[in-house]
């Protein structure tokens, strides 16, 4: 009797976390199309230089529709016809685009900069979230973000001009720059711009937004949680070290991160 209760037990648990694994994500219509989405690829363990593709191998390619269930949404536009600046804080439309006019104007973007990036930079790479949706307009160069699936695999995303993204406030992400050594890209607003960013490593799930990400995302199942059975991240069982190989700090990050004071990183007006 006991021997056969707790196989029960055993068997509720496994179907509880299979029903979590599959809840995970928002359904997406029947006719969605990812076919303007740019490359994107599942990261290796054990990351080389971050400018690099670190594909694995063989290599993982990954379906517009793993984002897209992570509330991430594409268009895609065409700048080159435009002359835009390479950097205006703030940008005051001096450009008629008709296609960017209409989205801006559909999604309430009243606020728009545009800034470029010509080096890696630490803050941008360290594991974060914002309390706002995340809104860029790539115009020119090249480079990579990082975005955490609902599965919390990093799914790479390759950038290029044209690629206008929204992703949800409360979803894990970082950026590089790529081999080139460039990119410009318009960060968008709805109201006055907050650049704050909230580090995993140091806050987890901790946070009303990222609690709202989760639930509406992940099922209610916080990746950073203690729990084993719902995939405890490592964050919190190892002194909030996070235990992805390509989550790795390099040394310089470990030694900006011991100066910190509190849970918040402000990247300022060069945040990407």
């Amino acid at each position: 009797m006991i021997a056969n209760f707790t196989l029960f037990l055993l068997f509720l648990a496994f179907l509880t976390t299979v029903t979590a694994k599959r809840c995970k994500g928002v359904a997406l219509p029947d006719d969605f199309d990812g076919s303007d989405w740019p490359e994107m690829w599942r990261l290796r363990s054990g990351m080389g230089e971050r400018e690099e593709e670190n594909r694995r191998t063989p290599n993982v390619a990954v379906s517009p529709s793993v984002l897209a269930r992570a509330g991430v949404q594409h268009w895609k536009l065409d700048p080159s016809p435009y002359d835009y600046p390479g950097k205006a804080i703030p940008w005051n439309d001096t450009v008629e685009d008709p296609e960017l006019a209409a989205i801006r104007e559909e999604f309430d973007y009243n606020y728009a900069d545009i800034i470029s990036v010509t080096s890696r930079v630490e803050s941008f790479w360290d594991e974060h979230f914002h309390g706002d949706k995340t809104i860029r307009y790539m115009l020119n160069g090249t480079g990579y973000f990082d975005l955490r699936s609902v599965d919390g695999d990093w799914v790479r995303i390759a950038v290029q001009p044209g690629d206008f993204f929204e992703w949800p406030a409360g979803i894990y992400h970082r950026f590089t720059v790529d081999t080139g050594n460039f990119i410009t890209a318009m960060r968008l607003f709805r109201g006055s711009p907050v650049w704050t960013a909230y580090s995993r490593d140091e806050i987890g799930g901790n946070h009303t937004v990222r609690q709202e990400y989760i639930d509406t995302f992940l099922c209610g199942v916080d990746p950073d949680s203690d729990d084993e059975e719902y995939g405890g991240h490592e964050s919190k069982k190892k002194g909030k070290k996070i235990f992805n190989q390509e989550s790795k700090d390099t040394k310089d990050e470990k030694q900006r991160k011991k100066g910190k004071k509190g849970k918040r990183i402000r990247f300022g007006n060069n945040h990407l």
